[in-house]
């Protein structure tokens, strides 16, 4: 049995952007970094901070999805179906990578 399955942590992936600048002979550019990056995901409505990554993980050009295990603030509010702002931040510089809206499909007081 593989223990990692037993664990009740939330994750969700993050990846590199699609299309990757590529050299003739195919490699990836190498003036193309890799980032350190970490998730937070906001309530839109109150602008509360509902989840936030653990920790860091490695987002490199060309590379594939990472998992990215996020933890509910312990003072976090937000009803089911409420719209939410997953953003991706550089966790060196705090500069805003990416966002996505998602929508909240489970009871708060359900999350483990």
């Amino acid at each position: 049995m593989d223990p990692k399955h037993l664990t009740r942590e939330q994750r969700i992936e993050v990846a590199p952007a699609g299309a990757i600048q590529k050299s003739l002979d195919g490699a990836i550019d190498g003036t193309l970094i890799s980032r350190n990056v970490i998730v937070k995901i906001i309530h839109d409505e109150s602008g509360d901070l509902i989840f936030t990554s653990q920790h860091p993980v490695t987002i490199a050009p060309g590379g594939g999805p990472q998992p990215i295990t996020i933890k509910k603030e312990k003072s976090a509010q937000a009803p089911y179906d409420a719209k939410l702002t997953l953003w991706v931040y550089d966790e060196e510089t705090g500069e805003p990578l990416d966002h996505t809206s998602v929508v909240l499909k489970v009871e708060l007081d359900e999350w483990f």
